[in-house]
């Protein structure tokens, strides 16, 4: 499990610093990370939310960056959905 945070934590610093300029990139970096939800195998529900809220953000950045609406508005929903989840059980 630490091996996926230590995973995590890389692929995301690499996308926060081609966020200004490649969203492409940050798009192809963090988009199979995001339809697997690698997330759910960190334990710490604090720490899960963080590194998920941070790949949604840069990946709703990126496909509003590239014209991608609809998947922005998708990721955005699985974002509200995981906050109540995480405020509400």
């Amino acid at each position: 499990k630490r091996r996926v945070l230590k995973k995590l934590n890389v692929i995301i610093r690499a996308a926060e610093r081609d966020s200004l300029r490649f969203p492409q990139l940050v798009i192809s970096r963090l988009e199979r990370v995001y339809n697997q939800k690698t997330w759910y195998q960190i334990e710490d529900t604090n720490l899960r939310y963080s590194i998920m809220s941070k790949i949604c953000n840069l990946l709703i950045s990126a496909y509003d960056r590239t014209n991608q609406s609809d998947k922005a508005r998708s990721v955005r929903n699985i974002l509200i959905i995981e906050e109540y989840l995480k405020n509400n059980y």
